[in-house]
């Protein structure tokens, strides 16, 4: 494993222009508004108006987004992002998490990709950076692969947890429970999928620059795993 605090020193910049809080403060504000398209016949005024500004909103996150994944790839050789959206599958409303999955391009037809998600826990949204795979519809073997980071030690020190059945709504369980069943759990099947992560919360103090350099780090240790 390499040294990432050495690697990516604590601060990175003071010029960072990416508004990481920003894009917390839209989350927070803006899950499961109602939307649909300002341009159909018969609105009134006044719904036109929302639904622009709503669409505004989303479009800003989500442009502060791809400048995480411009950079982010940048920094890490990575060549191969995934969509992004504010809206939720069916157009209908704003999504209840954001995320950025990013992967190297000469692995594009892997399922495991490293993501940046913003999501609301019990009390306020935050970042998580993950190791990811798009378990639906991949096969045991790739699981299999895909579980050989619980051959690692997990850096506890630098605020890495293990985590469970994440789901549409971006929640998740942290697995409190010694590696080795964890291990045992999921050859055992019990658990089907046990994601590396560390989550970046809010605090008092909060800058961009603290968020950017967090995540930095987080994504350098999920990526030595891949």
């Amino acid at each position: 494993m390499p040294e990432i605090d050495k690697k990516y020193p604590a601060i990175i910049g003071n010029d960072i222009k990416i508004d990481y809080i920003g894009v917390l403060d839209y989350l927070r504000d803006n899950i499961d508004v109602p939307y649909s398209n300002p341009d159909a016949p018969g609105l009134a005024a006044e719904e036109v108006s929302r639904l622009l500004e709503v669409k505004k909103k989303g479009q800003n996150a989500i442009a502060e987004l791809k400048k995480m994944a411009k950079t982010f790839a940048v920094k890490f050789k990575l060549d191969k992002c995934m969509s992004m959206s504010w809206l939720d599958g069916s157009n209908t409303k704003t999504r209840r998490y954001l995320w950025v999955q990013l992967k190297y391009g000469k692995y594009a037809d892997n399922p495991v990709s490293v993501a940046v998600l913003v999501a609301k826990n019990s009390n306020d949204t935050c970042y998580r950076v993950s190791l990811e795979i798009k378990n639906n519809g991949t096969n045991k073997e790739l699981m299999k692969r895909y579980h050989s980071h619980l051959d690692i030690p997990l850096n506890t020190a630098a605020g890495l947890v293990y985590i469970s059945d994440s789901n549409e709504l971006g929640n998740t369980n942290i697995l409190d429970k010694a590696q080795d069943e964890i291990k045992q759990e999921v050859e055992s099947g019990k658990l089907k999928k046990v994601q590396i992560c560390k989550y970046i919360d809010r605090k008092p103090d909060e800058t961009n620059v603290y968020y950017h350099t967090e995540i930095t780090k987080a994504m350098a240790y999920a990526l030595a795993r891949t």
